[in-house]
């Protein structure tokens, strides 16, 4: 139990000073009189300062100040240390350090102060034998003085004993004191043992449990590793799946093109048919341009080509000409104008795509009008890039990351177009046997700088790449537009082209 330090110094019957130096020099070096001394602390100084306090007989000894200061070990041993002896005629009583001055003198001494000058007491007689009749007075004086030191001893020794049952009743209190604070320990430690053991239940009913949990925790881990592993295998599975279900749509969609491709060449073949039977219609009425060369001696068809252009080569010839030529097929014609002729801007690169479509290049005077372009540059390049890939056997293109906004751009351009272009998110999930599916559905793959797309991410599709030998076109640069990837897919076609002419 907590106490206070004053209250220590009382309970053990010392001054309050020396119980504070001793809790100084024992882990309370700031200490003050009202300051709370913790319970151990408290025994220990009980221990240590009621030990040194008492004497080895087992009695306390004399407090440093007060009445009981005055007694030495012989007065609590029953001896009397004020014995009234005579002095010694030859050699002076001397008073040793440390005694008080109170009743510490001798009888002679009391005598002697007590004697009318001029008289010595005399010498004490031994063996029994009376004083003479003539010192009666002096006798009776000598045995009332001996009476009143006798009494005054008596005095001192009651106060001694008193000061003693004092200072054991404080002792008994503090006993007394220190048993009820036992007691209450006591009683506080069978309670503690009381929810010790009910802790110890209750830590043994967890200690099961949490046991019972580790065991399920650990089926618990098994199932997932099993769930993890299947699941991987699922995805796996999945990814194949996918993968052929991409190859089967390809395939339909190839199909779909032949489908369309036949019934195209149908209607083309019932309408040359139909142009062919208006032909020979028109022949056998003799409207026919080439009947009327063939009569002049001109067989050959370049030499009707030339003859067409020299008729257009002058102004007067041309509308003489057309004149001449006024009843013409108009449906035809318009056909054959729409496949020839192409209205181009003056772009290299538009012009160089209307030659390459074997079309006569019509200059416009505005971009927004060209068949080509419209006016757009990622239209062109795009339109440049389709033309490549023909040339090269591209028709499927895969394209890895790129900004939202060019990417959209790439879908919308693509419409219509005849290649196939694919574009894939860096941000979807991506694996080796997913990326392996994609690479293996395209011709040729596209991939940005690590800039675009991280590092990891396009070591995935280019280690798929190099496996299945799919051309890899590498965009250097954070540069995502249309007119950056045509031009670099380009010259990569290009290389490409040149290392298989080698």
């Amino acid at each position: 139990m907590k106490t206070k330090a004053y209250k220590l110094a009382a309970e053990l019957g010392l001054q309050e000073q020396s119980v504070l130096d001793w809790l100084r020099n024992n882990g309370y070096p700031n200490v003050r009189r009202a300051d709370t001394i913790r319970s151990d602390v408290a025994q220990a100084a009980r221990k240590a300062l009621g030990a040194g306090r008492s004497s080895p007989r087992g009695r306390a000894r004399p407090r440093p100040e007060g009445r009981s200061k005055r007694f030495t070990s012989e007065a609590r041993e029953g001896r009397d240390t004020q014995r009234i002896a005579p002095p010694t005629p030859d050699k002076p009583r001397t008073v040793k350090a440390g005694e008080g001055a109170g009743f510490r003198t001798s009888f002679a001494e009391l005598l002697q102060n007590h004697m009318p000058e001029g008289r010595a007491p005399e010498p004490a007689h031994t063996g029994g034998r009376t004083a003479p009749p003539s010192n009666a007075p002096q006798a009776r004086e000598n045995a009332g003085d001996a009476a009143r030191v006798r009494l005054a001893r008596a005095e001192r020794e009651v106060g001694r004993l008193a000061d003693e049952i004092n200072v054991e009743r404080s002792r008994a209190q503090g006993f007394e004191r220190q048993l009820v604070r036992q007691e209450r320990e006591l009683e506080s430690a069978k309670q503690s043992l009381v929810a010790l053991e009910a802790f110890r239940t209750d830590y043994e009913r967890v200690d099961l449990e949490r046991t019972l949990l580790k065991q399920k925790l650990a089926e618990i881990e098994d199932e997932r590793a099993t769930l993890e592993q299947t699941c991987t295998e699922l995805k796996g599975a999945l990814d194949e799946a996918n993968a052929a279900v991409q190859e089967t749509e390809e395939r339909i969609v190839d199909q779909s093109g032949v489908f369309d491709d036949l019934e195209t060449a149908r209607k083309r073949e019932t309408a040359w048919r139909a142009r062919a039977l208006e032909l020979e219609r028109t022949a056998s009425s003799g409207g026919d341009l080439t009947k009327l060369l063939r009569s002049k001696g001109i067989e050959d068809q370049e030499e009707h080509a030339q003859v067409v252009v020299a008729l257009m080569s002058e102004e007067r010839a041309i509308s003489n000409f057309m004149k001449a030529i006024r009843q013409i097929d108009s449906a035809v014609m318009e056909k054959l104008i729409d496949e020839s002729i192409q209205a181009t801007c003056i772009d290299p690169i538009c012009r160089r795509l209307t030659r390459a479509r074997r079309k006569l290049v019509r200059h416009v005077a505005g971009a927004n009008d060209c068949k080509i372009c419209a006016g757009h540059v990622d239209k062109r390049w795009f339109a440049y890039l389709t033309h490549e890939c023909q040339l090269a056997g591209v028709r499927r293109l895969l394209v890895i990351g790129g900004a939202p906004e060019h990417n959209a751009r790439l879908h919308t351009l693509s419409e219509g177009a005849p290649i196939d272009l694919r574009v894939v998110s860096i941000d979807e999930e991506i694996s080796q046997g997913r990326a392996r599916g994609r690479v293996d559905g395209c011709d040729a793959l596209v991939i940005w700088n690590e800039n675009v797309v991280p590092h990891e991410v396009s070591q995935i599709y280019r280690s798929a790449a190099e496996e299945i030998n799919r051309l890899t076109v590498q965009i250097p640069g954070a540069d995502t537009r249309v007119e950056t990837l045509a031009r670099f897919t380009i010259n990569r076609l290009a290389r490409q082209h040149i290392l298989k002419a080698q």
